[in-house]
């Protein structure tokens, strides 16, 4: 199995145009160049180099949202990653598919390359402008935030709100498809319009302090009780509720005991900010 998974891994990346073809030396020149941040709402942007000068356009999508009927913190995710431009929405822009082996693939190149020094082959820039000192930071930040959500969502455990961020993979508007009641908690299925599902598991008694957790590609992620994550995860909860679909809808002693168990939760967390 890790030798086909290998063999995948391997494949996806001389597609991508990174990986060494048969013959060639393994490579240890990886790098970035000409990084940069639109003002998009925070889209960042590079090439990867290898030492045979093959580059690949890349960029972590940061358009922000311009739906204000939304709440703000679901407005920048997931941020996909997407190859072959600078930027989502030029042409030739494909998005990888989210926590799948290419981006997985393409992350640890990525990870490689920003341990050596960033080339600007621009000539009205300068590694030491100030300007561009923080556009490369910004670049090789969102490329360590990328690489420990993936190694955080392998151990089944987030810590990061940067990380949880990303965790939904959200295209708006978005719908609660399913609500059913466990021994212990809510059990949500919530609906994007990328035709995603998100399932969302909120425990019954908030007064037990346990925290929220969600099904993330077969992963089981637990989040502490008013942690980050935790808040998010009641917040994207919420979100859904306000949007049931046409055959959820028809429940609604249901929809109003979730509600208010969601308002109990918000409630709580609130109440032990206050007492800290």
């Amino acid at each position: 199995m890790r030798r086909l998974l290998g063999l995948v891994i391997l494949t996806l990346l001389v597609v991508a145009g990174i990986a060494p073809i048969k013959g060639s030396k393994p490579r240890s020149g990886l790098h970035l160049e000409n990084p940069g941040v639109f003002l998009d709402g925070g889209t960042r942007a590079a090439e990867l180099v290898d030492e045979q000068g093959r580059r690949l356009p890349f960029c972590i999508d940061g358009r922000m949202c311009t739906d204000t009927s939304v709440m703000i913190s679901l407005c920048r995710m997931p941020d996909h990653i997407f190859v072959g431009a600078h930027h989502p929405e030029v042409a030739g822009a494909r998005s990888l598919p989210l926590w799948g082996q290419e981006e997985r693939a393409l992350v640890q190149k990525l990870r490689l390359a920003i341990e050596n020094p960033v080339l600007i082959t621009d000539p009205r820039w300068s590694p030491r402008d100030p300007v561009m000192a923080r556009q490369i930071e910004a670049v090789e930040e969102a490329v360590r935030e990328r690489a420990f959500t993936l190694d955080a969502m392998d151990s089944g455990r987030i810590e990061s709100i940067y990380a949880v961020r990303k965790l939904f993979e959200v295209r708006l508007p978005i719908q609660l498809g399913v609500a059913r009641c466990d021994p212990m908690s809510w059990v949500l299925e919530v609906w994007s319009s990328s035709s995603h599902r998100d399932t969302i598991l909120i425990p019954y008694d908030h007064r037990q302090r346990l925290g929220s957790q969600v099904l993330v590609h077969g992963h089981l992620l637990s989040f502490g009780n008013g942690t980050d994550e935790d808040r998010l995860t009641i917040a994207y909860a919420q979100e859904a509720v306000l949007h049931p679909t046409s055959t959820w809808r028809q429940d609604r002693a249901l929809r109003a005991g979730l509600a208010r168990d969601l308002s109990a939760r918000v409630s709580q967390i609130l109440a032990d900010d206050r007492n800290r």
